[in-house]
């Protein structure tokens, strides 16, 4: 009887621990940073510290838009961004812009502010079954400037400085 009441209590606990672990998994956590990014070719590319719940983790982000469309001083389009956090830990940030000229574009002065929004998929290690929502807003193109410290790579001369802000759900946390 103690055996069988000791191993129902073994079960039970055990189960309890399960689901609470099960449900920590799915717990939404914020998301955010700041990307200080610049352009060449068909993609942007860019770096940044980023907070998952209360981690810090570096990451190196790739962003090629997926469709564009001109309308003078309005872009507007999709972005299919990975960023790699390094040790198997990335995730794709699939995005909609808007953008518009902030000084005068027949100027060639070259500010422009885009705003995102989007959502995470296809994330692994960490991120594996990672989903949420994000925003982002700042400043890009010609005449940006990047903070020193910040060396990118080869470019065509637009740069891009963006706060990243959402909320992150089903992430392993390591807290």
């Amino acid at each position: 009887m103690r055996t069988k009441l000791l191993a129902t209590v073994i079960i039970a606990f055990g189960s309890l621990l399960i689901a609470s672990g099960a449900l920590a998994q799915d717990q939404c956590v914020p998301f955010g940073g700041t990307i200080y990014g610049w352009h060449n070719g068909d993609s942007w590319y860019g770096v940044g510290d980023f907070t998952v719940a209360k981690d810090v983790m570096h990451a190196t982000v790739t962003d090629p838009n997926t469709g564009f469309t001109d309308f003078g001083d309005i872009w507007i389009g999709t972005e299919e961004a990975t960023f790699d956090f390094g040790k198997g830990n990335t995730i794709a940030l699939m995005t909609d812009f808007v953008t518009e000229h902030q000084t005068d574009a027949g100027a060639g002065l070259g500010v422009f502010h885009v705003n995102k929004t989007g959502y995470f998929a296809r994330g692994t290690g960490r991120f594996k079954h990672a989903w949420g929502r994000f925003n982002l807003q700042g400043p890009f193109g010609p005449a940006v400037t990047l903070p020193k410290g910040i060396e990118p790579g080869p470019n065509d001369g637009f740069f891009w400085i963006g706060q990243y802000v959402g909320t992150i759900c089903g992430v392993k946390t390591f807290r």
